[in-house]
């Protein structure tokens, strides 16, 4: 799945929708691929402007399903929480994506849960 592809997908998604355990496998696979090849450094400079930019985009839009001062925080501290944030987005991926193919869950914490968490662990800036 190329990475067109999943920005449409992810694009056309709202709500809860929006979270990997309501994804299709074909976009759980190909968006993990994309995290992983990010989460390695295994990206060329142009792959990983594209990856980036839609990564941001989804991140965005489930920060403001946290709530406008979530949203807020993540607007003004993007750069700095791009990196936790994806590093926890494919570790929930990943356990989702085991949790499919086994047919039982093994997520321990949810994707806000984790989310809220690298939120509350990064300092702001003074």
């Amino acid at each position: 799945m190329s990475i067109q592809t999943i920005k449409l997908d992810l694009g056309s998604r709202c709500g809860r929708e929006l979270f990997p355990n309501f994804f299709p496998i074909d976009l759980l696979i190909g968006l993990t691929r994309e995290l992983a090849l990010v989460v390695d450094g295994s990206l060329s400079g142009d792959e990983l402007r594209q990856v980036t930019a839609m990564l941001k985009d989804y991140l965005r839009r489930i920060m403001e399903m946290q709530g406008q001062s979530r949203l807020e925080d993540f607007d003004g501290r993007t750069a700095e929480l791009m990196p936790p944030l994806v590093q926890e987005l494919y570790e929930f991926m990943c356990e989702e994506m085991v949790s499919k193919l086994i047919g039982y869950d093994i997520k321990k914490t949810s994707l806000r849960e984790r989310f809220l968490s690298v939120l509350d662990a990064v300092e702001e800036p003074k």
